[in-house]
């Protein structure tokens, strides 16, 4: 169950008071899902791509912690943001399914256009 509101219309400055509550099964810490992204992507996709701390958790149908997705690029000393993969924070398990990459070949392919997008000569009019 995806959750969206739309705001009531009001006027400038008015004052909302809103209460949520949701439960599910917490089984995931950010640690763990961080280590479990930097696996996969070691795993699938290279030595060159990896992961940083969680800092949303995503509640769709299920809890998920939101990894980004970095690749190092050294000989430029930069490091770059691809995207997020979903960590299910009941199961552990990388989701595809909602995740910024519908395949391991779509994160290479993004470092790899990432990359030349770094290392193009700028065009000057």
């Amino acid at each position: 169950m995806k959750v969206q509101i739309s705001p009531p219309p009001a006027p400038v400055a008015a004052e909302v008071d809103m209460t949520v509550r949701v439960r599910f099964q917490f089984n995931v810490t950010p640690f763990i899902a961080l280590q479990t992204v930097n696996a996969y992507l070691l795993m699938n996709v290279g030595h060159m791509v990896s992961a940083d701390e969680p800092v949303t958790m995503l509640l769709n149908d299920g809890a998920f912690w939101q990894v980004p997705v970095f690749c190092a690029y050294p000989d430029l000393e930069r490091r770059e943001y691809l995207g997020d993969l979903l960590v299910d924070a009941d199961s552990g398990a990388v989701m595809l399914r909602g995740s910024s990459f519908s395949s391991p070949e779509e994160i290479a392919d993004r470092a790899e256009e990432r990359y030349r997008s770094l290392t193009a000569p700028a065009t000057g009019v």
